[in-house]
């Protein structure tokens, strides 16, 4: 009896002894496996829309044109092109397709700092027309008048080129123990935005003389404001990631960025003449005041905040 208990006493040690050498081995296999499949560098890159204040674009774009269109009956001060028939429109602000990139620097399994490089280009445009026909016009060179028809084309482009650098630290975790692959992630940043807003001019003079023996050029005066700034701002993000091997893996993210609004003065904006063509032979000049037909287009303010959604691919290395 007692040898059988002695018996059964092994037994039950040595079930003990295995199970714990058992779990040790397990842990140890899957200490392994989380550190083959750990990375310490990321490369990746994104795609999607960025979904910021546009409004002061716009609001420039109607004020600009509002005023473009009530000058221009007395823009020629010599009065030839009086009362002109004006038409035209404006295109509002669009553009919120977004790129980027950037590198993770992986702490640990769960904690990481990156950086961050976005792009993304708004546009908007203003094209007005005046148009005087069957205009007499004293022409030195003829010793006499020529009939023409006129037509001016008044247009403001404008481009906004926004690419902010981000830092920014992250924390991630597996919702599902049991599908390894899903790694949900989220984190905050801080950046400059730094932007360069351009605001093209374009102004051009078609003039079709009554006659078959005459041909007057084109006449047109270029000009472009720009501003570069770099307002300091921070985001807030959170996404999933889907692991497809230990080195690639495919990612959807939210981003909102928060972007002080700059305002802007007048002496911010630095102009420069692009290109300015007026012949001299058979052309006549009506004295128009272009600083002023292009008065109000620049805008007041600038807003970045907003939406990022964006979906990418990542390397692991």
């Amino acid at each position: 009896m007692l040898n059988f208990r002695n018996i059964v006493c092994g037994i039950i040690l040595c079930g003990f002894a295995a199970s714990a050498v058992s779990t040790v081995s397990a842990q140890t296999v899957r200490r392994r496996i989380i550190r083959q499949d750990f990375k310490q560098i990321e490369v990746y890159v994104d795609g999607g829309r960025y979904i910021m204040g546009m409004s002061n674009i716009d609001n420039a774009l109607f004020d600009g044109s509002y005023h473009l269109v009530s000058v221009i009956p007395y823009l020629d001060p010599a009065g030839i092109l009086v009362n002109p028939d004006i038409y035209g429109e404006n295109k509002k602000a669009s553009g919120t397709k977004s790129f980027g990139g950037g590198v993770n620097f992986n702490l640990n399994p769960n904690l990481g700092l990156g950086i961050k490089f976005l792009f993304n280009q708004h546009t908007a445009q203003s094209l007005y027309y005046a148009e005087n026909q069957a205009v007499s016009v004293l022409v030195q060179e003829l010793e006499g008048y020529l009939m023409v028809d006129v037509l001016q084309s008044f247009q403001v482009d404008y481009k906004y080129h926004v690419a902010p650098i981000i830092l920014n630290g992250y924390y991630r975790w597996k919702p599902l123990p049991n599908f390894r692959h899903l790694t949900l992630n989220g984190g905050a940043g801080i950046g400059l935005y730094i932007t360069a807003v351009e605001v093209l001019h374009q102004y051009k003079i078609v003039q079709d003389a009554y006659s078959i023996y005459i041909n007057l050029p084109d006449q047109f005066y270029n000009y472009t404001s720009r501003k570069v700034v770099q307002p300091l701002g921070g985001c807030i993000f959170g996404g999933v990631d889907l692991q497809g091997s230990s080195v690639i893996s495919v990612f959807l993210n939210a981003e909102y960025h928060f972007v002080p609004s700059y305002t802007f003065k007048d002496s911010d904006w630095a102009k420069h003449t692009d290109l300015w063509y007026y012949p001299s032979t058979l052309d006549f000049l009506y004295g128009f005041n272009l600083g002023q037909a292009f008065n109000g287009y620049n805008p007041q303010k600038l807003s970045l905040s907003g939406l990022r959604l964006t979906s990418g691919i990542k390397f692991a290395f």
